[in-house]
């Protein structure tokens, strides 16, 4: 016995088939490609999905590898300016605490310049006033030498005064 295709699955309906053959020839539509041609078509576009992935693999990679350089030559770089940086700051530190140390010095040294002057300019006011004192002196022992000489002159001429009488 031979078996029969149920038309229901080919889209034909119970009436037309006891009409038609019983050899029902599909219909296939003029714009349908074969399945062999589609499958060859969607090899040929996953080839090229996958090409185009490779490359922008590849591509992806490479931005990677040179965004990576950039970040390690930029990281040395910071690792550079803040070795910089922190050698900068530890010399001007440096230099600061020498200034403020000489500073300090120079004010110890002011200060006992200052003491030394004030000293001498008050052995100066001493010597000054023992320089008065003695040009006084000086000037009452003239008065009184040339007091004195003129009493002796005085006393020279009474003398001879009196020799002559």
């Amino acid at each position: 016995m031979q078996k029969e295709l149920n038309p229901e699955l080919f889209g034909q309906m119970p009436n037309e088939s006891a009409t038609s053959s019983r050899w029902v020839e599909p219909q296939v539509p003029t714009n349908v490609i074969p399945v062999d041609q589609k499958m060859i078509d969607l090899k040929g576009e996953i080839n090229l999905s996958n090409e185009r992935m490779m490359k922008l693999t590849m591509q992806l990679s490479e931005f990677m590898k040179s965004s990576q350089l950039k970040f390690d030559r930029i990281t040395q770089a910071l690792t550079k300016l803040d070795q910089s940086h922190q050698a900068t700051s530890l010399e001007t530190s440096q230099r600061v605490a020498h200034l403020n140390q000489r500073l300090g010095e120079r004010k110890g040294l002011d200060q006992k310049i200052q003491e030394m002057m004030d000293r001498h300019n008050g052995v100066l006011r001493g010597f000054e006033v023992r320089l008065n004192h003695l040009q006084k002196l000086l000037s009452e022992k003239e008065n009184q030498l040339a007091s004195t000489l003129a009493l002796l002159n005085e006393t020279k001429m009474e003398i001879a005064r009196l020799k002559r009488l």
